[in-house]
C-alpha cells in the first residue's frame, strides 16, 4: 500500500473536530475571511416598485451544486434584489433543513436569489472558495454544525453563528493545490458510482421484466400464443385464461385508523405505504395480498404476507384465493395493476380505488397448479439473485462514498500532503 504523504511538522488547531494541522496553517473564524449575507423573508404580495425574481430555498440547496429544478419567484425591492443577487463563485449555505449543506453558484441561471433559509457566503481574497466549501462538507460530516445549532425546536444556522465558526486555511497556493486535487479525485469516485448507480437501474429493469414476462407469458418461449383482448396486455398463452379478480379471492378492507399503530407491536401494521408500521391487535390470520386503496400508492404498493396482521381501513385485503396461487397473483398485480391505473389516469385523477373498479380488473393465469407453482419459484430465485447483485453494488458505492469522505477529511484537515 502508498503511503500518505504528509507535512513535516504538525501544531494543535485548538479545534477538536480537526485535530492538529501543519504548522504554518493558521485557524481563522469565517467573518475574518468571508462575508456572510442571510437572504430574504418570503414575500408573496406585490408592493409598489418591487420586482417578482427567482429565488433558492434550503431545498434547492444540495451537496456541491445547488438544484435548480425547482425555483420559486417572489417579490424583492431594488435594494433587496441588489444586496441578495447571487454572484458567479458564491457559497450558498443551507440555514435550516441539514444545516450547514453548501454549493457553489456556477451561473446555473442567468441571474438568481436567495430567501431567508440561505445563507450567502462571499469568500475575500486571496482564499479560495472550493477550498472553503470541501472545509464545510467535513465540518457537517464531523457534525459541527448540528452541534452549534439550537435543536429545541427547528434547528437553525444563525448568521452570528456561522461566522463565528473556526476554520483552518493553508496558503492560498496551497488551497487551489487541494481543491484542484479533490476536483479530479472525487470527479473519478462519481463518475465510478454513477455507473454503479445505473447498473442498479438496469437490474432492477432487468428484473421487472423478467417477472412481467413470467407471470404474462409464462416460462415456455415456444408456447402458442392468443390475443387476450386486453390492450395493455397483449398476447397471453393460449391454454391460459381470463378471469376478474372477484371470481379469484374475496377483497375487503381493514378497519384500523393510522393512530392505532404502536411502535414496539407484536404484529405487522399495513397502511398506505412501503412501510410497514406495527401494532399490537390482529384482525386476520391468513395468506393475504394488501394494496392501498386510495393516495399516492394506488397501483403502486403491494404486499405479500401470510400469518397474523392488522389493516388501515383504506387498504384492501386479498385472500382466501381460489383457482390461483397466492402469491402468482401478488407478482401478477404489482407488475401489471399500475397499468390499469394509467388507463384511468388517462380519464381523469385517480386518488382512490372503487372497489367494482378493483373487482373487474383482469387476470391471466395457468390453471394448472404446478406451472402456477413453477412460476412462482422462477420469480423468486431471480429476486433473490438480482437482489443480491444489487445488494453487493450498493455496499461498493456506500465503501466509495466513506473513501471520498475519508479522502476529503484527510485532504482539507492536513493529514495527507498534496503537493
Amino acid at each position: 500500500m502508498k503511503k500518505i504523504k504528509q507535512y513535516k511538522k504538525y501544531k494543535p488547531s485548538g479545534q477538536e473536530w480537526i485535530g492538529e494541522i501543519p504548522e504554518h496553517w493558521t485557524v481563522l473564524p469565517l467573518k475574518r475571511i468571508a462575508t456572510a449575507i442571510l437572504g430574504k423573508m418570503l414575500t408573496p404580495e406585490q408592493k409598489p416598485g418591487f420586482v417578482k425574481l427567482p429565488y433558492l430555498r434550503a431545498q434547492n440547496i444540495r451537496w456541491f451544486r445547488p438544484d435548480i429544478s425547482d425555483v420559486k419567484e417572489m417579490w424583492f425591492s431594488p435594494i433587496e434584489a441588489e444586496k441578495l443577487q447571487i454572484q458567479t463563485g458564491d457559497l450558498l449555505v443551507s440555514e435550516g433543513g441539514e444545516v450547514g449543506r453548501s454549493c457553489i453558484w456556477a451561473a446555473e441561471l442567468e441571474a438568481c436569489y436567495v430567501q431567508n433559509s440561505v445563507h450567502i457566503v462571499r469568500v475575500n481574497d486571496p482564499h479560495d472558495p472550493k477550498y472553503i466549501l470541501y472545509l464545510f462538507f467535513i465540518a457537517a460530516e464531523k457534525g459541527l454544525f448540528d452541534a452549534i445549532v439550537n435543536r429545541i425546536s427547528i434547528a437553525h444556522l444563525t448568521s452570528e453563528k456561522l461566522k463565528d465558526v473556526k476554520f483552518i486555511l493553508p496558503p492560498e497556493v496551497e488551497q487551489k493545490a487541494i481543491s484542484s486535487y479533490l476536483a479530479v479525485k472525487t470527479t473519478l469516485i462519481d463518475e465510478t458510482i454513477v455507473k454503479k448507480e445505473r447498473l442498479i437501474q438496469l437490474l432492477q429493469e432487468e428484473r421487472t421484466a423478467l417477472i412481467n414476462k413470467a407471470v404474462t407469458r409464462g416460462l415456455d418461449d415456444s408456447v402458442q400464443l392468443k390475443d387476450s383482448g386486453v390492450e395493455w396486455l397483449g398476447s397471453i398463452p393460449k391454454h391460459w385464461v381470463l378471469k376478474k379478480l372477484r371470481y379469484l379471492c374475496k377483497i375487503q378492507t381493514g378497519s384500523k385508523n393510522t393512530e392505532d399503530r404502536c411502535e414496539a407491536g407484536t404484529y405487522p401494521f399495513y397502511v398506505r405505504s412501503q412501510t410497514v408500521e406495527q401494532i399490537n391487535t390482529h384482525s386476520f390470520d391468513c395468506e393475504a395480498i394488501l394494496t392501498a386503496g386510495d393516495g399516492v400508492g394506488v397501483g403502486k404498493v403491494f404486499h405479500y404476507y401470510v400469518g397474523k396482521f392488522d389493516v388501515h381501513q383504506r387498504v384492501y385485503v386479498l385472500s382466501e384465493f381460489n383457482q390461483i396461487n397466492g402469491k402468482l397473483l401478488f407478482n401478477y398485480l404489482r407488475s401489471n395493476f399500475w397499468k390499469e391505473v394509467l388507463r384511468w389516469n388517462a380519464k381523469s385523477t385517480v386518488d382512490s380505488l372503487r372497489l367494482p373498479l378493483f373487482q373487474n380488473f383482469l387476470v391471466c393465469y395457468p390453471t394448472d397448479p404446478q406451472e402456477q407453482r413453477s412460476i412462482c419459484e422462477f420469480v423468486d430465485r431471480k429476486n433473490i439473485e438480482i437482489t443480491g447483485t444489487i445488494t453487493k453494488i450498493q455496499k461498493e458505492i456506500q465503501l466509495l462514498q466513506e473513501y471520498r469522505t475519508s479522502l476529503i477529511n484527510e485532504v482539507v484537515t492536513g493529514k495527507r500532503s498534496v503537493l
